[in-house]
């Protein structure tokens, strides 16, 4: 067999090994494959990865597949690598829509969130629970939810948002910080819509809270944290094991700080 021919067919045993296991493929194996290859993906010959696997987190790795079939193989499966590869932090990879802009309300759609595939919902790479279709109750605060469990699951209760910071409401006799109540307002727009929950490494913060991602929609800017960031209700904040998206939200933050957006424009 020639060369070329046995060094692909190892780059693609190696990356679906890696698939497999959940992890991102060495440095010396993220190549982009040759023109050969380039040209029967191209021409639809390509195959995509395993059902349910989908091309939709927010970075690049070279996992051999054609998952969304495009005839590219230039994103991650779920759960491969998430954003530890190669590409800036705020690329979103796959085909789907914006979703929601950064300015105005948010579009919030029962139906269509009902309509999601769990699968193509960004998280951490060893989740610690599967996605959860949930009802907001309430919003506690900007950057704390009260949900129900429309599955008949275990997530019913008291949900904070994973990676993010909003100024805190103000209770009894302590008034609110800046911009603590705008921050509620925005999340309160949540109460009584469907919303996906999704998970990172750990499940409970101290306060037995499940920590979690918040969806509002399929696209990607459809992201609660991001939606938050970006309008300049929160700051980033990586918490404990769970840091996914931490230089995707560093980077919704510094495009909030640039603007003068939110807090960052009206807070001293």
């Amino acid at each position: 067999m020639h060369a070329s021919r046995l060094r692909d067919v190892g780059l693609t045993v190696l990356a679906l090994s890696f698939a497999i296991l959940g992890g991102c493929l060495p440095d010396d194996a993220q190549e982009a494959p040759d023109a050969a290859a380039d040209g029967a993906a191209g021409a639809g010959g390509s195959s995509p990865c395993a059902a349910g696997i989908s091309e939709t987190t927010w970075d690049r790795c070279s996992d051999g597949c054609d998952n969304d079939e495009d005839g590219t193989t230039d994103c991650n499966d779920v759960g491969c690598c998430a954003v530890r590869a190669s590409c800036g932090a705020s690329t979103y990879c796959g085909k789907l829509p914006n979703g929601n802009g950064w300015d105005g309300e948010l579009s919030l759609d029962d139906a269509l969130v009902e309509a999601i595939d769990p699968a193509t919902l960004p998280s951490g790479v060893r989740p610690c629970h599967a996605p959860a279709l949930v009802r907001v109750e309430y919003a506690v605060d900007g950057d704390t939810l009260q949900v129900t469990d429309l599955q008949g699951g275990d997530t019913t209760g008291r949900v904070r948002v994973i990676g993010v910071d909003t100024p805190e409401v103000g209770h009894e006799i302590a008034p609110s910080e800046c911009y603590g109540d705008e921050a509620a307002m925005f999340t309160a727009q949540l109460g009584g819509h469907a919303v996906w929950l999704t998970f990172d490494t750990e499940c409970r913060d101290a306060y037995d809270r499940l920590l979690a991602y918040v969806f509002v929609g399929p696209g990607k800017n459809d992201s609660l944290e991001r939606q938050l960031l970006r309008r300049g209700y929160a700051t980033a904040s990586p918490y404990g094991h769970n840091r996914t998206f931490e230089q995707l939200y560093d980077s919704d933050e510094q495009e909030a700080v640039s603007a003068g957006a939110g807090l960052w424009g009206a807070c001293p």
